[in-house]
Protein backbone atom coordinates (compact mmCIF):
# COMPACT_ATOMS: atom_id res chain seq x y z
CA UNK A 1 0.00 0.00 0.00
CA UNK A 2 2.95 2.15 0.77
CA UNK A 3 4.53 1.86 -2.75
CA UNK A 4 1.15 2.66 -4.28
CA UNK A 5 0.23 5.43 -2.05
CA UNK A 6 4.73 7.07 -3.36
CA UNK A 7 3.68 6.20 -6.48
CA UNK A 8 0.51 7.50 -6.92
CA UNK A 9 1.98 10.99 -5.10
CA UNK A 10 4.74 11.09 -7.68
CA UNK A 11 2.79 10.28 -10.86
CA UNK A 12 0.72 13.27 -9.74
CA UNK A 13 3.57 15.74 -9.50
CA UNK A 14 4.79 14.71 -12.70
CA UNK A 15 1.34 15.38 -14.32
CA UNK A 16 0.67 18.46 -12.60
CA UNK A 17 4.05 19.65 -13.83
CA UNK A 18 3.66 18.53 -17.37
CA UNK A 19 -0.14 20.64 -17.27
CA UNK A 20 1.81 23.83 -16.30
CA UNK A 21 4.44 22.97 -18.94
CA UNK A 22 1.76 22.58 -21.61
CA UNK A 23 0.42 26.27 -20.70
CA UNK A 24 3.67 28.09 -22.59
CA UNK A 25 3.19 25.37 -25.49
CA UNK A 26 -0.74 26.01 -26.17
CA UNK A 27 -0.66 29.73 -25.14
CA UNK A 28 1.95 29.79 -27.48
CA UNK A 29 -0.32 28.06 -30.63
CA UNK A 30 -3.16 30.23 -29.51
CA UNK A 31 -1.59 33.68 -29.27
CA UNK A 32 -0.23 32.42 -33.23
CA UNK A 33 -3.22 31.30 -34.15
CA UNK A 34 -5.54 33.85 -32.99
CA UNK A 35 -3.50 36.92 -34.45
CA UNK A 36 -3.99 35.74 -37.92
CA UNK A 37 -7.52 35.77 -37.29
CA UNK A 38 -7.90 39.69 -36.37
CA UNK A 39 -8.74 41.68 -39.95
CA UNK A 40 -6.01 44.41 -40.51
CA UNK A 41 -7.86 47.93 -40.15
CA UNK A 42 -6.66 51.29 -38.79
CA UNK A 43 -8.92 51.15 -35.75
CA UNK A 44 -11.17 48.47 -34.06
CA UNK A 45 -14.24 48.95 -32.25
CA UNK A 46 -14.71 47.98 -28.63
CA UNK A 47 -16.52 45.16 -29.39
CA UNK A 48 -13.90 43.84 -32.38
CA UNK A 49 -11.40 43.76 -29.06
CA UNK A 50 -13.42 42.48 -26.74
CA UNK A 51 -14.89 39.49 -28.86
CA UNK A 52 -11.02 38.45 -30.07
CA UNK A 53 -10.04 38.41 -26.92
CA UNK A 54 -13.27 36.31 -25.57
CA UNK A 55 -12.54 33.97 -28.51
CA UNK A 56 -9.14 33.35 -27.84
CA UNK A 57 -9.69 32.56 -24.05
CA UNK A 58 -12.48 30.13 -24.42
CA UNK A 59 -10.05 28.16 -27.52
CA UNK A 60 -7.25 28.55 -24.66
CA UNK A 61 -9.01 27.05 -21.70
CA UNK A 62 -10.94 24.21 -23.84
CA UNK A 63 -7.02 23.14 -24.88
CA UNK A 64 -5.58 23.10 -21.32
CA UNK A 65 -5.53 19.61 -19.81
CA UNK A 66 -7.62 19.42 -16.20
CA UNK A 67 -4.95 19.87 -13.37
CA UNK A 68 -7.59 18.51 -11.35
CA UNK A 69 -6.30 15.13 -11.93
CA UNK A 70 -2.78 15.09 -10.94
CA UNK A 71 -3.84 16.71 -7.50
CA UNK A 72 -6.54 14.19 -7.36
CA UNK A 73 -3.49 11.01 -7.46
CA UNK A 74 -1.95 13.07 -4.69
CA UNK A 75 -4.64 13.08 -2.70
CA UNK A 76 -5.95 9.44 -3.22
CA UNK A 77 -1.18 8.55 -2.49
CA UNK A 78 -1.63 11.30 0.91
CA UNK A 79 -4.90 9.07 1.85
CA UNK A 80 -2.98 5.69 1.28
CA UNK A 81 0.36 7.03 3.01
CA UNK A 82 -1.76 7.94 5.80
CA UNK A 83 -3.87 4.83 6.36
CA UNK A 84 -0.59 2.43 6.04
CA UNK A 85 1.27 4.75 8.45
CA UNK A 86 -2.14 4.47 10.84
CA UNK A 87 -1.97 0.77 10.42
CA UNK A 88 2.11 0.40 10.79
CA UNK A 89 1.23 2.36 14.30
CA UNK A 90 -1.32 -0.27 15.79
CA UNK A 91 -0.28 -2.62 18.23
CA UNK A 92 -0.68 -6.13 17.71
Amino acid sequence: MRKTGYTLLILGFVFICWAQGAFYAVGKAETYEHSHKIPAQQSYTLEDVQNAIRDALISYASKQPPHYIGALFMLVGGILLDVAGRRKQKPQ
